[in-house]
């Protein structure tokens, strides 16, 4: 993975948020930024390789980088949510609740690391997408 923001994500920031990236900019005047992919995105997604040919529709991740890649998965998984949907619910627990124990957590664990250093450190609150707390 390149460190560089990939092209979709500038595209997408330049669209919704005037070209800014908001956690850069919050981090920029002096809040503490915790950012981590939750539950279904990023890192923490469906990996092809782990699901059977049949219902990843043969599909193969071989770049995962790539914009035709990325839009072929998105509408792979897009169309499976339901299945992620009801495996959760069959397990005891919301997608809702998934994100949140996600980053509870993350957060906690990022927390309990820097207040036991810096017990001055004052938490507001965290947010996921539209989901805040």
């Amino acid at each position: 993975m390149s460190k560089d923001p990939h092209p979709a994500i500038m595209r997408h920031q330049e669209r919704y948020y005037e070209g800014m990236a908001w956690a850069n900019e919050l981090a920029r005047r002096g809040y503490v930024v915790l950012v981590h992919d939750t539950f279904a995105f990023g890192s923490r997604r469906m990996r092809l390789a782990d699901l059977p040919g049949n219902i990843r529709n043969n599909l193969v991740e071989a770049n995962p980088e790539a914009e035709d890649e990325i839009q072929r998965y998105n509408e792979f998984a897009g169309n499976h949510e339901h299945l992620i949907a009801k495996s959760l619910f069959s397990a005891g627990m919301t997608w809702p609740g998934c994100l949140s124990l996600t980053i509870s957590e993350r957060w906690t664990t990022w927390h309990h690391d820097r207040t036991s250093k810096q017990p001055e450190l004052v938490v507001v609150g965290y947010r996921v997408a539209g989901y805040a707390q």
